[in-house]
């Protein structure tokens, strides 16, 4: 099991937004100027290009489908599971600004200030965290130097810092858990070796819990190593599940984390990896969720020719988690472009029985029940366009996928051909945040 730091894109995370506010716990409410958002409006993520795209260059506008009719216009941020609520850290002259935005209409529903220096830009979840209903952010402070760490814990809805965290150490974070009792930490080393430990914060006992995180099924494996890709998270909140690669050993994993429950420790996946290291940065993730409290996890490769099912059992115990089936399947050789970064590269039907996942051409549809017998059947889309991100609309009838040059398809899953192509707002669309419900 490897794994290293966060280095930049998942999901997401600044805020170019320097807002006026008020200091202290009370937050002010402002009305937009611009209209609400509609179901089926598509979230976009914008950027000054693909090549130069960074989460300090996004922003997130929506658009009605159809007549790309502009919307509403956010910073980029920290979004809630439910993508009802934006927040976003901004620091200035020593001190940082916390608001809460609603998506649908971009207003403000709370804003107010913390000493400190801390911010949502420019990193993914190693400088800053939420829960998955926004309830609780952690930030770490910067800049960030071996010797020390400072953590603040932020309670959004009351809009106070309910916690200073003090650590002797380098340290990043990681994930934190639903009832913030449980702050996931890693301890950066400092031999030359880019390894670091996973460590649990316990809020309530203001310490660090003894030992480290660790897969219990493999002996010795406390160091890690490697590079996050992308996340998934349960509805509830209790497990992340992320993509790592290591690319100078030609390595893919998924290292599954619980925040709740008895169990103190993690899981990880090994994924094929085929020949080219080139070709790992197009692995992608989608996650299903039954109400049984199971899951299943799929990890798909559109340019390797892999899919991966991982079924998950319900609770916090992982020893039962297992690979339940992995297909392989023929792709056209072509060269990899290293240029292109996969954002929602891949989206389950409602009935979990369809996943499409982007790869290096076009898009890829899977049946997942005859995945899980083994007996792939595959359909493909659009083998002639490049394309980055996807989107489904709530009836699953339609396929939303980006294209940088020509901005949205709309793709008939039934018929398999798309009707139109959509431009939008965004200067550069650089991925699909979300699709309005």
């Amino acid at each position: 099991m490897l794994k290293q730091s966060w280095p930049g894109l998942l999901v997401v995370l600044i805020a170019l937004l320097l807002l006026a506010t008020a200091c202290g716990s009370g937050g002010n409410t402002t009305k937009s100027t611009t209209r609400t958002s509609t179901p089926g409006d598509l979230y976009v993520l914008s950027g000054a290009s693909e090549q130069s795209a960074t989460s300090a260059s996004l922003s997130i506008v929506s658009f009605q489908l159809g007549n790309a009719k502009p919307g509403v216009k956010l910073p980029n941020g920290l979004v809630s599971l439910d993508h009802q609520h934006l927040y976003t850290a901004v620091a200035r002259q020593g001190s940082t600004t916390i608001t809460v935005f609603r998506t649908s209409d971009a207003s403000t529903e709370r804003t107010f200030r913390i000493a400190g220096t801390y911010t949502t830009a420019d990193s993914l979840f190693d400088r800053a965290v939420i829960s998955f209903d926004g309830r609780w952010l952690a930030l770490r402070s910067l800049p960030a130097n071996m010797l020390d760490t400072t953590i603040a814990l932020i309670d959004t809805r009351r809009g106070e810092q309910i916690k200073t965290i003090k650590l002797v150490g380098d340290f990043d974070l990681d994930a934190i858990s639903p009832d913030a009792s449980r702050i996931y930490l890693l301890q950066r080393l400092t031999d030359g070796s880019l390894h670091y430990y996973v460590r649990l914060y316990e809020v309530e006992k203001n310490a660090l819990m003894d030992g480290f995180i660790i897969d219990k099924s493999e002996v010795n494996e406390t160091d890690m190593n490697g590079t996050p890709l992308t996340r998934q998270v349960a509805g509830d909140g209790s497990k992340v599940f992320t993509l790592y690669l290591d690319t100078r050993h030609n390595k893919a994993f998924i290292h599954i984390l619980p925040l709740t429950g008895d169990y103190l420790g993690a899981r990880c996946i090994d994924l094929p990896s085929g020949n080219d290291p080139g070709l790992l940065h197009y692995y992608t993730l989608a996650l299903h969720d039954s109400l049984d409290g199971t899951s299943v996890l799929y990890a798909a490769n559109g340019a390797l020719g892999i899919v991966t099912r991982v079924d998950i059992p319900g609770g916090d115990e992982l020893f039962n988690v297992k690979v339940n089936a992995t297909v392989h399947f023929a792709v056209a050789q072509s060269l990899p472009n290293s240029s292109l970064s996969l954002h929602n590269g891949a989206k389950l039907s409602a009935d979990g029985q369809t996943l499409f996942f982007a790869g290096l051409q076009g898009v890829w549809a899977i049946n997942t029940e005859k995945l899980a017998r083994n007996n792939p059947e595959l359909k493909s889309y659009l083998q002639d366009r490049t394309l980055s991100s996807l989107a489904l609309s709530a009836d699953g009838e339609t396929l939303y996928a980006l294209d940088h040059q020509q901005g949205i398809l709309a793709l008939n899953v039934g018929t398999g051909q798309f009707s139109k192509i959509f431009s939008t707002p965004a200067a550069i669309p650089w991925g699909i945040a979300w699709i309005a419900d």
